[in-house]
Order: C-alpha cells, then structure tokens, then sequence
C-alpha cells in the first residue's frame, strides 16, 4: 500500500515538473530581450502604446475622445481591452516597447498551460496535454505574435482559457462559478480583437450546443442564466457598433471582408472582360453573385496554402521572421496529416471542439480578402490553436503504435523525433534572435527609437522640425517614443488623409512633409529628418542613423560575390549655417 502511493506521488511530482518546466521554457523564451527583438515597434503597436499613454494622462484617446469603446487609429477602429491593459503597463514600466509587448507574452504563456489543462480535461491523457502544450510553447507563429502587441494573441488565450474553464465546469457537475469565468474569458475575447468578435459567440455556443445535455440535465434554468450573461456582456458592442459603420476610417475592416469594395472592384474588372458577350450569358455565368460564390470558393481552397503554414509563411514583415520559415515547422505537416487521419479512423470524440474551433476560423479565413497586404497571418492567427493540436495528436499516435514494436525500432524513432524536431527549433530560434533582428531592421524601425531620443534632446534649439515625405516617418513613433504630452497633441494635431489612412501634418512644432531645399535652408532654426534618397547639396548632416550592417550575397555570371552592407536610415540637417 505505502509502496503504491509513493509510486502515485512520485509520478504526480514528475508530471507537476514537466508541466512546471514548460510553462518556464514558455514564459522564458516570450519574455527575453522582450524591449529589444523585434528590434523596434511596428505602426501598430505605437498606436497602441501612444492611446495607452494618452489614456493614463488625459483620459482620452488621440484624438480627444473620453474612455472610448473604440480607439480610431489609422485606418481602422481598435478594440479597447489590449488598449487599456497597456495603459496599466505604462503605469507600471513606464512608455517603452516593454509595456506595449507585457501584456502579449504573458497571455502568449498562459495560453501553453492552459492548453495543457484543457487537453487534460477533454482527454484525460497527460501525454497528449504535455506534447500539445510543448508543441505551443515552441511554435513559430505563437511564439513570434507573443513578442509583440498583438491584440489577436491576447484574443486567441482568452479563448483557450474561456474553452477550459467551460470544459471544466461542465466536468465538475456545472460549477456555476467556472461557467462565469469562462464567460468573463470569452466577452473580453469579443473586445480585444476584431476577428474574435465572430470567433468568441461561435464558440461559446458551440459548446453549449456540444455540452446541452450535461448542462440541463440539473436544471435549464443554469442554460439561460448562461445565456443571458453572455448577451449582456455583448450589449456595449451592438450598441456601439451600428452607428460606428458611418465613421471614418471603418470602411477599412469593411473592405477585408469578401463583400467589400476591394472585393467588388476585383469582381467588376472581371466581368468587364465580359461585357461583349450576349447579355443572356453574362446574367448567368458572370453576374455578380455567381462570381462572388466563385471567389469565395476560391478564397476558401487557398486558405489551405501549404506554402503559407509550412515553407514560406506570411510575407508580411511583421508577421514572420522570413527566411524560409512558415508559420509552422516542417514537421508539424506530415504530424497534422497523420493526427486528423488517426482522429477521423478511431472517431476522437475530445478532439470535437477543435475541429470546431478550425471549422469556424476556416469561414472566418474565407470570407477575408487574401492578399499579402492583407495581414492574412494576424487575421487567420487563432487557427493556430487546433493546428498545434492536431499536430500534436499526430505525434502523440505515433509513438502510441510505436509501445508494440521493438527496442531497435523504439530507440531508431526516437532519435530521429529528437534530431529533426531539435534541429528545427535550434535553427528557428537562432534565427529569431540572430539573423531577424538584423535582417529586419528596416522593417521593425529599429532606428526609429534612437532619432526621436536624439531630436528630443535637441528640440529646444529649433522653432520647427520637419520630417520629409521621403522618409516615411510616421507620426506615431514621434508621440509615443517621444512622449508628446497628449493633451498638447490633442489640441494642436492637425489630421489630413493619406491614401485610405489618416495621418498627421502638424503637431505643434513638428511637420510632417515634403521640404522644399532651396527656401527652407536659408530660414534659420529648422530642423530636417529626411532620407538619403532626398538631402540638400553641397551640406554635411547634423546626425545620420544607420540600420545594423547586414551581409548581402550575390550570384551573378557564375561567381558568387559577398561583402556587407550598411543602409541609411534617416539624415537629418539644420537650415541656417
């Protein structure tokens, strides 16, 4: 009897250190140099950090509205919670990449561990959990959106973490108090990012209608005390979203969508092709309605692109690292394949809500508009989730049909496992830290930080500063690494359109602008931020900020040639002398 128990405490203590371990590798690899990989903030998360600090100080957003539900930025409306949970952070660390990124990784390593406890609670087998909260912990696209302010990352925990707690619930006889947690989880979901606010209500009521019999079997009275919970945390959304689609700047999310403008130009070009046909056939074949079903079906076959997920990933510059990296490893193809075969073959009844939950992101990833500049790896992001799942019951089947073979074939499996899933979070990881930061400089405005510390210091010396138009310097990097006091920015920013984004021109003493050389440089006491593609002649820089010196290799007439490179940032200039 005393022998057994040890045996029970010592595999709970071995379980309780593997789970411990990691969720530490998870928190640890999220939050190193955190402030400096990326090696810079991309345009969002200076949005979101300038509305936090504008927020904290003034109570109003940039553009002077108080405590809003939506923060208008750019070309878009933003949800609030990520905005407030910065603005916490900023309280606490101060307005610096750091506070913007916390709040990301830390719901970026929640996610691992309550993945684990969620695969625990649907399956009851600790090696599954403990492969697929591994298998999250070191993926790609989770790790990279973690270390960054990505609202959807935040999203995409709450709804792991909403899906436990009502799992849970409904394991430990409708625990009405799990059931409020889950539903807190899922409506703060609903407000972080703006896909999730199709993704949280699907899935809340795809597990009431997957658990409806447990949970009415006591009373239905608990079915609608649930129900109406969540439609009162929805009600400040539909109320607030139907006047906001008259707003500037909401055409934006409107045209991501396949019923868009953008969709319909592409739609209208195509049946202008068309227009000499007989009018019979083009009523039929090429109206709109049948080229729009076309295009959704096509749309709907390409989110199954192996070349995104697998090989090449997001080219967009802040959704991946590049390289030759998907969005999951190499190996994580043939672990899917096998895992939703073994699935479908033994009919796999836990792994239900996750084939719900890639049903769902699968229309969501249909009805998007998929271009590159579409940021398809942030909007299709939550699939991650079941993908990382699936690939982890695929290894999980594995080596479970691996228990009947022999030692030689055991230890064969096993070292190949360890080498090619080894080698590939070395090189990732190497990769990520190393190579990207370099690589991508220019992307992630690495140099963008150490000019505005350097203008701000100078500042005083100067009744103007102007930034040209060549060097895409966008205003928000002012506001936010500068620490422009928001209530002198909402009162003097003077807003202009910009292709479909509103932008700044004037903020107080700072114009954003093209500069005319020959007037301006014989004006004393301006200041000039401008490319290299567009400086004045004959005139020494005051300051010039270069990126990181990068190798280039070139392959031309048969010979390869290498030498580095060093690419110029911003130059900036003083009229007057």
């Amino acid at each position: 009897m005393l022998e057994s128990l040890m045996n029970v405490y010592r595999k709970f203590h071995l379980e309780f250190f593997l789970v411990l371990l990691v969720f530490i590798l998870a928190f640890v690899l999220r939050f190193t140099n955190i402030s400096n990989i990326p090696n810079g903030l991309y345009p969002d998360e200076t949005a979101i950090g300038y509305n936090a600090y504008s927020i904290l100080t003034t109570g109003k957003d940039e553009y002077g509205v108080k405590l809003p539900l939506y923060f208008r930025s750019f070309d878009d409306y933003k949800m609030p919670v990520y905005i407030y949970s910065t603005a916490l952070a900023i309280k606490a660390f101060g307005a610096n990449a750091f506070a913007v990124r916390v709040t990301s990784a830390l719901f970026g390593s929640l996610a691992v561990i309550a993945l684990y406890f969620l695969i625990l609670e649907l399956s009851r087998k600790r090696s599954f959990a403990f492969i697929a909260a591994l298998f999250l912990a070191f993926n790609p696209w989770q790790f990279f959106f973690s270390r960054a302010g990505y609202e959807v990352n935040v999203a995409t925990s709450l709804l792991v973490i909403g899906t436990l707690f009502f799992v849970m619930a409904v394991n430990r006889k409708n625990n009405f108090l799990l059931f409020i947690l889950s539903i807190i989880a899922f409506i703060i979901a609903l407000y972080t990012y703006n896909v999730t606010r199709i993704i949280s209500p699907l899935i809340f009521l795809s597990l009431v209608i997957l658990y409806f019999k447990k949970i009415t079997v006591n009373s239905k009275k608990l079915l609608i005390s649930l129900s109406l919970l969540y439609l009162i945390g929805m009600i400040p959304f539909i109320v607030t979203y139907i006047p906001l689609q008259s707003q500037p700047g909401f055409a934006a999310q409107q045209d991501a969508l396949i019923t868009g403008n953008a969709a319909k130009a592409d739609i209208l070009l195509t049946r202008s092709y068309f227009s000499g046909l007989p009018g019979f056939l083009q009523k039929i074949f090429f109206n709109y309605w049948i080229l729009l079903l076309f295009k959704l079906f096509k749309d709907a076959i390409s989110f199954f692109s192996t070349s995104f997920f697998f090989t090449f990933g997001a080219n967009h510059p802040h959704e991946n690292i590049g390289g030759g990296f998907g969005m999951f490893y190499y190996f994580d193809f043939p672990l899917i394949v096998f895992g939703l075969y073994q699935a479908f073959r033994k009919k796999v009844g836990f792994l239900l809500p996750f084939f719900i939950w890639f049903l769902f992101m699968f229309f969501v990833g249909s009805i998007i508009v998929n271009t590159p500049n579409d940021a398809f790896g942030t909007r299709a992001y939550s699939v991650v989730i079941p993908f990382v799942v699936f690939s982890a019951y695929g290894f999980y089947s594995l080596f479970e049909m691996l228990k009947e073979k022999g030692k030689l074939i055991k230890a064969t499996a096993v070292i190949i496992a360890a080498v090619v899933i080894g080698y590939s979070y070395l090189f990732y990881f190497t990769s990520y830290f190393v190579r990207f930061p370099v690589e991508y400089a220019k992307e992630w405005h690495s140099e963008d930080k150490p000019t505005v510390e350097y203008i701000m210091s100078i500042q005083d010396k100067y009744k103007k500063i102007v930034f040209d138009d060549s060097a895409n310097f966008n205003y928000t990097y002012l506001l936010f690494y500068g620490k422009y006091p928001a209530e002198l920015h909402q009162k003097e920013a003077t807003y202009v359109p910009s292709g479909l984004v509103d932008t700044v021109s004037k903020d107080g003493k700072f114009e954003f602008r093209k500069i005319n050389w020959d007037k301006e440089m014989k004006d004393p006491g301006i200041l000039f931020i401008t490319s290299k593609d567009n400086v004045p002649s004959n005139k020494a820089p005051l300051k010039t900020f270069n990126y990181p010196t990068r190798p280039v290799v070139l392959y031309y007439d048969r010979k390869i040639a290498q030498y580095p490179t060093t690419d110029t940032a911003y130059e900036i200039f003083e009229s007057g002398k």
